[in-house]
């Protein structure tokens, strides 16, 4: 490989070093948030000189280099060098570089897997930029419901929590993510739980999460269920569900899914003690976050 005189790595970070890294170990990280698009494959076409990768041990992400390991990997090379440094110096985490991973690594045990894109990475930013405005985690107890592969688990555990628990009903869902965070040794601070919550005991924690899963509530036990939410949290809830609006206080089904009134959830949150904090749409018609603090 040939590269560019002058490089200024060394002198950016004191420490770092230089390493010869397989690429196989580096690809899942390169361009998983990028869309493919012609412009993308041309530029990478294009590389015709390569410098060193810059990665942070620390969060296990690249810093620069996507368009050069993917130019290198198409042209037959097996290796890559990388400039490594052990000190975080950005907020993201690279864990969807590692799920990611994750998913090839048991799609190829011959489970089926629906892998991830762009719009729902996306979404996912656009969520958590909204909840770390409102909500403080740092010392806090975390409980997800439906936390998959354990994303929102991560992001609370950057943001300061002190003890996460994720409970996830399948099976396969719950082996990528703890190999996933097992890459970053956050045991001791994530839990991921192969348990049905509709049936486990009601235990209290400070923030609870309960993302993309409150529209497959059967609607004899909707009620129930998120009133169940509402007892489990001492300070905030975080929710995401599709409603319909107006001032109707009723619970309809649409299909498959269960959806509540935008008054009905407000009703049931203040007969409760809580209270909206803040709500938000990204499209109209589509998913909603609430943010609900007890008062």
């Amino acid at each position: 490989m040939k590269h560019k005189e002058g490089m200024i790595f060394q002198e950016m970070r004191a420490g770092t070093t230089i390493q010869k890294v397989p690429l196989v170990h580096l690809i899942f990280w390169t361009a998983l948030n990028r869309p493919r698009s012609k412009k993308w494959l041309l530029r990478m076409k294009q590389i015709k000189e390569f410098l060193p990768v810059y990665y942070c041990k620390k969060c296990r992400q690249l810093e620069d280099g996507a368009h050069r390991i993917r130019a290198l990997r198409e042209r037959g090379e097996k290796s890559c060098d990388v400039a490594i440094h052990n000190k975080c110096i950005h907020k993201n985490s690279g864990y969807l570089g590692i799920l990611e991973a994750a998913f090839m690594k048991f799609k190829n045990r011959g489970m089926k897997f629906k892998p991830l894109d762009f719009a729902w990475i996306r979404a996912c930013r656009d969520k958590w930029r909204i909840i770390s405005k409102h909500v403080n985690f740092k010392g806090k107890t975390v409980l997800d419901v439906g936390c998959q592969s354990g994303y929102s688990p991560l992001e609370a555990v950057r943001r300061g929590a002190r003890k996460v628990i994720g409970i996830e009903n399948r099976q396969s869902i719950i082996d990528v993510g703890r190999f996933a965070i097992s890459q970053l040794n956050l045991q001791a601070r994530i839990t991921l739980k192969l348990e049905d919550w509709a049936l486990a005991p009601c235990e209290k924690h400070d923030i609870v999460i309960c993302m993309g899963l409150l529209h497959y509530f059967p609607i004899n036990e909707y009620e129930r269920l998120f009133n169940k939410l509402l007892d489990s949290t001492r300070e905030t809830l975080i929710i995401e569900m599709r409603l319909f609006l107006g001032d109707r206080i009723d619970i309809i089904e649409h299909g498959t899914q269960t959806i509540p009134s935008e008054g009905w959830l407000d009703a049931h949150a203040n007969t409760h003690g809580f209270s909206i904090k803040t709500r938000a749409v990204r499209k109209l018609g589509k998913r909603e976050l609430w943010i609900l603090v007890r008062k």
